[in-house]
């Protein structure tokens, strides 16, 4: 039997399942539900578009809020054998266009360009649509690029990385494996489309013929709506930054009433603290597990961690676990010695990945280091790892390494200890530059009813752990942190707290 190219698996699993079970839901959108029928018969109309424009191996950029018709779009370009540029349509304007620059895609696709579609568009026969486009797939085997997602760049131009579909099929098969995913699970999709956890939800749920819940833009910080949502369409299975989860916990309004269907809770993008996910641990069913995963978007996951409840409390901070199986890891020290994790134990430095979760490179940008790594399968994170009994631990950014007075200081490495004061919710640091001497300031949310701790308290707290050197010159309260459109803290905005 002939082998299905990876380019052609994702696409192929939507048409089958419009096939065998046409009417299972598939989407849920605010007031629209989907079954896979209508999802692979709008995906084939936009398709045919696509191909009647003559489109092929390019890039088509979705300029679309979350809604069923995007995802349509998403398949629609692997149909037609080209790749998607997803949009975060809560973005500035002024960032979109500096995507679309950067881009230069083949086509902007956005609601306009649908509604000309459905004026003009003649009904075609959606069985010969299905059964034409099932054998052009299996011919797509020059097609190499799934998706470009553009991230933010440090010169300020964003940087577009290229997703193939080799990449996402090794990453699905795992996670499907590793969540015991089936086609009776529905998936609650908070991410962007733009933010590479989307992935998860729409990609896995497709593979295993599950329905998914797409949480609207005006859905996605609102925790009531969150919190009715999961129960509302007995989600089970939940992907997430961990500050949405910490968002819905701190309503009050979370507990196992709600979120008695949920069998797996995932969380990735930033560290979460012990004491936080306690919290959360205590607002879920007894049999629900749960997972932190880590990887950059140039690899999506590549380590995972499975959280053992009973080992929290003797935990300071959260691994994020070990390689996925058929990966390669090395840590790389201060003198750019690579080491491979099997002789790192005790040992901290930058890690690196390999194998076939690597993204194939940048598409509109040229950093000669990660040039020369990716066409090795290889990347470098910029992140800060120790390996640990308990797994690798993550300490930090690279470039989050700050030079404080002469001496070296890891922001993430205070951050974390931050996390574990009883009054403190969230903690980010900021590092003023002075002429004489350059200053740390602590920005710090508070947990319900607790009060501000003085600058001499949380000084005395740290210095059990931490020299004198890294203790904050001063403490400053928000009402909340500064998110970037990924749910991370933006490090850049924290400067206006601090003025």
């Amino acid at each position: 039997m002939t082998k299905i190219p990876s380019s052609a698996r994702f696409a192929l699993n939507l048409l089958s399942h419009a096939q065998q079970t046409p009417h299972k839901t598939a989407l849920i959108c605010a007031d629209q539900q989907w079954d896979y029928a209508q999802l692979a018969a709008r995906a084939c109309q936009i398709a045919n578009a696509l191909c009647a424009l003559g489109l092929t191996q390019a890039p088509v950029l979705l300029n679309l809020p979350k809604q069923p018709d995007t995802v349509a779009a998403i398949y629609a370009c692997w149909l037609s054998g080209n790749h998607y540029i997803p949009i975060d349509y809560s973005q500035p304007d002024a960032r979109v266009e500096r995507i679309i620059t950067a881009a230069k895609p083949a086509l902007v696709l956005d609601q306009d360009w649908l509604n000309t579609l459905d004026s003009l568009a003649h009904h075609s026969d959606y069985e010969q649509d299905l059964a034409a486009y099932m054998s052009r797939l299996r011919q797509h085997r020059g097609v190499t690029i799934a998706a470009i997602l553009y991230t933010s760049g440090s010169t300020g131009t964003p940087k577009g990385v290229q997703i193939s579909h080799d990449m996402l099929d090794f990453f699905i098969d795992w996670a499907v494996q590793t969540t015991a995913a089936d086609g009776e699970d529905t998936f609650a999709n908070h991410a962007s489309f733009a933010f590479d956890l989307s992935t998860f939800d729409l990609f896995a749920a497709v593979r295993t013929g599950a329905c998914v819940w797409l949480i609207t833009e005006q859905e996605q910080k609102d925790p009531l709506a969150l919190i009715r949502g999961i129960k509302k369409h007995q989600v089970s299975i939940w992907y997430s930054v961990p500050s949405i989860l910490s968002m819905m916990v701190r309503s009050g309004e979370l507990n196992s009433s709600h979120t008695a269907t949920l069998k797996q809770v995932i969380f990735a993008g930033e560290p979460y603290p012990v004491a936080a996910l306690q919290r959360l641990i205590s607002c879920l069913s007894a049999d629900t597990q749960l997972q932190n995963w880590y990887g950059p978007t140039e690899t999506n996951v590549c380590v995972a961690w499975q959280v053992d409840k009973t080992q929290l409390s003797h935990l300071r901070h959260l691994p994020i676990g070990k390689l996925l199986p058929e990966l390669d890891g090395w840590l790389e020290d201060e003198s750019g010695t690579r080491w491979p994790l099997s002789q790192c134990l005790g040992h901290s430095g930058e890690l690196l990945i390999g194998g076939r979760c690597v993204t194939p490179g940048y598409a509109n940008v040229d950093l000669p280091r990660a040039t020369e790594l990716h066409q090795q399968h290889c990347h470098a994170t910029g992140d800060l790892v120790e390996l640990t009994e308990d797994g690798l631990v993550y300490r930090g950014r690279i470039d989050d390494m700050v030079k404080l007075n002469g001496y070296r200081v890891e922001l993430g490495e205070i951050e974390s200890l931050l996390h574990q004061h009883e009054a403190i919710e969230q903690a980010a640091l900021h590092l003023a530059l002075g002429e004489q001497q350059h200053k740390l300031i602590a920005v710090i949310t508070l947990k319900d009813g607790a009060a501000k701790p003085s600058l001499l308290a949380l000084k005395q707290f740290l210095q059990q752990h931490l020299p004198a050197y890294m203790l904050p010159h001063k403490v400053v309260v928000a009402a909340q942190l500064p998110h970037n459109a990924n749910g991370k803290v933006d490090r850049k905005r924290l400067a206006e707290l601090v003025v």
